[in-house]
């Protein structure tokens, strides 16, 4: 319960102080307990026509394809698992992006999304490090669900961009490399969406659609715009 409510707490301060910033000075940083928040008006998100697998029709599916309360298969210390997305937000317009193409036996294959999103760096699952897209460089290895994908080349580029978010953040793409559903911080950015969490798992999927309908318009901005870090 007390880490609950310290995710709740934690949660509606950063999103406070933050609106406080945006008033006072647009780039401007707030802090609580080390953990900075700086406006941003930059989308956060993956390319819409990535290919997730849905649980729910059994195949690989463009990301854009997903709603809330279905299922999209995750990666887990135990394996691969299906879990339930309690929030998404679709954006109209293309935003600034990272294309990362890495090698596969195939040949070569790319992830699109967010410079602010975050890939997983590193030869397993378990031994993961969480790294921004902007930061990751060619020769850098990616977490895969086999062998780990060399990276080759991290271009600047433009995409549509969607939120998808599970309650298990590991997604698996169908070149099998595993990248977090999350931006900008893995831990702190799930608290800001904690409250979104807990009425799907009370009120179920539609009241928070209804709910993420009004998030999109008025606070999605906020919500995807802060980065948990203490060197900002």
């Amino acid at each position: 319960m007390i880490g609950k409510v310290w995710k709740l707490l934690l949660g509606v301060t950063l999103l406070a102080k933050w609106a406080e910033g945006r008033r006072l000075n647009a780039d401007s940083k707030t802090c609580i307990f080390g953990i900075c928040a700086r406006a941003s008006i930059s989308s956060n998100c993956i390319a819409s026509d990535t290919l997730l697998f849905s649980c729910t029709l059994q195949r690989f599916v463009r990301a854009e394809d997903f709603n809330t309360g279905d299922s999209v298969r995750t990666i887990t210390p135990h394996g691969q698992v299906c879990s339930e997305i309690y929030f998404t937000f679709h954006h109209k317009d293309e935003s600034p992006a990272i294309s990362i193409a890495f090698e596969t036996p195939e040949g070569t294959e790319n992830v699109v999304l967010s410079p602010f999103h975050i890939m997983y760096q590193g030869e397993t699952f378990d031994g993961r490090k969480p790294i921004l897209a902007k930061d990751v460089r060619p020769g850098d290895l990616l977490v895969h669900l086999n062998t780990p994908k060399t990276v080759i080349s991290v271009t600047p580029t433009t995409a549509i961009l969607i939120n998808i978010l599970p309650f298990e953040p590991a997604l698996e793409l169908e070149s099998g490399v595993v990248i977090s559903a999350h931006s900008f911080h893995e831990v702190f950015y799930s608290y800001v969406f904690w409250p979104l969490q807990l009425l799907y798992k009370v009120f179920g999927r539609t009241d928070v659609d209804d709910l993420s309908g009004l998030v999109s318009k008025l606070l999605h901005p906020l919500l995807t715009s802060y980065v948990a870090s203490s060197d900002l």
